[in-house]
Formats: structure tokens, sequence, C-alpha cells
């Protein structure tokens, strides 16, 4: 009862909000300011302070975060040297070849594009590492581990679990990893505590989200709570697990905050977070999202990924000309063919990661019960690409934690989540 309450005070807070502003670019934000437009409690702060944390942000992410790939590859030498035992520097791959261009793939008749749809899942990989290589993020364990006694970090990053989920990732754009955890009292805490927070929303950390009417986009610090701290501890380590190889020990978090999605959430349109730089070194980008909350409905506003959308995939213009065309011509046609694609069911401690070229979505929440989930971004090496709302505190660019830190020797967030000596 005591969380409905609050699900309900944070829905409430969003309630009788008529100034949530969905300009996307500085420029419309500008000109809302222009006539004297606030952004409401959407973001809690006027449009003036989010155009220019919005551009604090990415110098800090220029200045302290990017790797570009000609200066990475001594720098990946050293870490694989010096935190990895003298690992094969081979086994951390270059950035992806992202192809953006239509040219390289056939595109999709028209009239087929549900039999094409029918095609793409994104894979299943449940978690399940043998138990004496977890990296248990527990909440005041301490874990220590020898190399070569069968569960270094080496052999945890190698684990058939984890080849498949990168595998997933380079194919298909996303794999699901059911049972990231089932840590049910970390789980309820961070419900509560997430739910609490909305309620109040502040401009230190509120975000921008697109259609933000009955939606909450918060930044988190692993610093302001014990739970928070577990949270970064438990995703920083998955993390490492399935992305070191795909974003080098250098990749680094660059979004780390939550979504909850209320009743009365609108659906939001296909969008990739991750845009073309016309670069052949782009840097790649990966979303990780943890459930807090089950969801057992489609009208429980699920997440939604386009598998095979991402700028590897030799069948992107195909699904994401489809895509496209069917939202213009025929909502229906959309809605009767891609609702596989939502997540669902979820159990509260699944998990998803997915390449941020994705195609992806918050579906519409027509339930009567909140979405919950948190979430950590990684930027690998290599050109920065456009799109990114890094959504992060700025601390958090300023002294970037990077996936070689998940291994090293007294990991220890201040509040207390893990300590991982590995």
């Amino acid at each position: 009862r005591k969380f409905d309450m609050l699900q309900r005070s944070a829905a409430a807070a969003w309630e009788d909000n008529v100034h949530c502003n969905s300009a996307v670019v500085v420029e419309e934000l500008q000109a809302a300011q222009a006539d004297g437009q606030q952004l409401g409690s959407c973001m809690a702060e006027p449009a003036t302070d989010f155009v220019n944390r919005t551009l604090q942000k990415e110098r800090l992410v220029e200045d302290h975060v990017q790797v570009p790939w000609e200066t990475s590859f001594s720098q990946t030498t050293d870490a694989a040297t010096t935190e990895y035992r003298g690992g094969d520097v081979s086994r951390w791959m270059p950035p992806p070849a992202y192809a953006f261009e239509a040219k390289q793939r056939a595109p999709l008749a028209e009239g087929k594009e549900c039999e094409h749809f029918g095609l793409l899942r994104l894979p299943r990989v449940p978690w399940q590492l043998p138990s004496e290589m977890q990296p248990t993020p527990a909440m005041t364990e301490t874990v220590a581990v020898e190399a070569g006694s069968g569960n270094s970090h080496i052999d945890i990053i190698n684990s058939p679990v984890a080849a498949a989920a990168r595998d997933a990732i380079l194919t298909h754009g996303g794999v699901l990893l059911p049972g990231l955890t089932r840590n049910s009292t970390l789980l309820d805490k961070a419900r509560t505590y997430l739910a609490r927070k909305a309620s109040r929303p502040e401009p230190s950390f509120t975000e921008y989200v697109h259609l933000a009417k009955h939606r909450h986009h918060l930044r988190l610090h692993p610093s302001e709570d014990f739970t928070i701290a577990a949270l970064f501890a438990t995703l920083l380590e998955a993390a490492a697990t399935v992305l070191l190889p795909l974003a080098s020990p250098l990749g680094a978090v660059v979004e780390f905050a939550a979504f909850l999605t209320n009743p009365g959430a609108e659906g939001q349109r296909y969008h990739a977070d991750s845009g073309n730089t016309f670069s052949h070194v782009q840097a790649p980008l990966y979303s990780f999202f943890l459930f807090l909350s089950d969801v057992d409905s489609p009208e429980n506003g699920p997440l939604q990924v386009v598998p095979a959308s991402h700028a590897l995939s030799k069948v992107r213009d195909s699904t994401n000309w489809g895509v496209q065309r069917l939202e213009r011509s025929d909502p229906d046609a959309v809605k009767r063919c891609t609702e596989q694609w939502k997540l669902c069911p979820i159990e509260a401690g699944d998990a998803v990661i997915y390449d941020a070229t994705s195609l992806h979505r918050g579906t519409a929440n027509w339930s009567n019960r909140t979405r919950i989930v948190v979430y950590m971004s990684v930027l690998g090496v290599g050109d920065l690409p456009l799109g990114q709302t890094f959504a992060i505190h700025n601390s958090l660019l300023a002294h970037p934690r990077r996936l070689t830190d998940a291994f090293r020797t007294g990991l220890e967030e201040r509040g207390g989540a893990a300590r991982i000596e590995l």
C-alpha cells in the first residue's frame, strides 16, 4: 500500500502539468523560452537551464570521456597488460563497422512489411553464469577471486552466456537477459526509492524525455543512496561482463538514470539514440535496461526494441523503411505486425541490452500500474555518435566510470554497494 501511494503521488506530480515541452532540438527550446514558455515540471527546469546543462554535458564528454580510436590502441594495450594480466589485446574489438548508407542493402517491397517483421525476434539468453563465476554485487558482500581459479574476470567475460549475449547484440541489435538479478530486497527498495524521488521532481535530477506527460526521467548517482549504489554496481559488472570486448576496457558510462512510465502515458514514436556521424570509426553506444517491476501485459507500456534495425544489420533498411512506411500509411498494421517486439512478459530483475543505433520506443501505458526501469549506457572508443541525451550527473562525466573499473581491486561506491576484489 505504501508503494501504491507513492506511485499515485508520482503520477499526480505530472497529472496537472500542461506545460510539458516535447521539443527535442535546442533551437526549439530557445524559441519556447523566447515566447516566455517554461518546460514545467516535466523537467522541473527552465528551457535556458536545460540548454546550458546539455551543452556542458557535451563538453564534458568530449574533454573527459571520449577516447578517439587512433589514440586508444596503446591505452588499451596498457589496460590489458596491467589490469588483465597480459590478456590478448585482440579480444578487444575495434569500433563496429556501422553502415548507415542505404545503397548497401536492398529495400523491402511494399506490402511485405508484416511478413518481414514476423521473422525478427530479440534472442533470450538467461543470465546463468556458473555459480563459482558469478560477479555477485551483493549489497554488503566482499568477493575475492584469484586469477587462474576458474572464475577470473577473463573467464567470466569469455563465459558462454556472455559470448552468446554479445553475438546477439552484434547480429540482432540486442538481447534479453532473463534473471540478471533476483534480489527481491534490492528490487523492492529501488522501486520505493524511485517512486518517492519522482513524486518530488527537482531540476537537480530531472531529465528530458519524449512525450513527457505521465513519464519521469530521473538522473541518478551512486552516492545518493545505498540502493542506487547497489544498482550501479549490478549494472556496471554485468555491462563489463558482456560489453567489454565490444567497447574495450576504456568503454565509459555516459548515462545512469531511471524511467517511470505512469498510467496514461502515450506511446512514443520509434527512434534511435545514436545517429550517423559519417565516420568509419564511430564509437558504439549500448543501452542496458534493468526492469524493476513486472511487465505482464502489453497494456503496461513495455519497452519495444526493433530487432535487426541497428547499423550492423544486413536488413536494417528493409526493417527501418518498413516501420516508417507503416507508421505513415497504416498505424493499425504497425500495432498488429510489431506487437511481438514488445518486451513482455518481463519479470522484475530481467534486463535487456541493445545497440543504440536500433529503433526503439516506450509504448503506451493503459494499465493501472507504473512501469519502472533503471538503465546505464556505455560508450565505446571512437568518434562520438550523434543524438545522445547523456542522462547522467555531470560529476560522472568529469570523472567517468569505465568498464575496467568493474574488475579493479577495491571498487567501492560511497554509500556502500559492494566491494569487489578481482
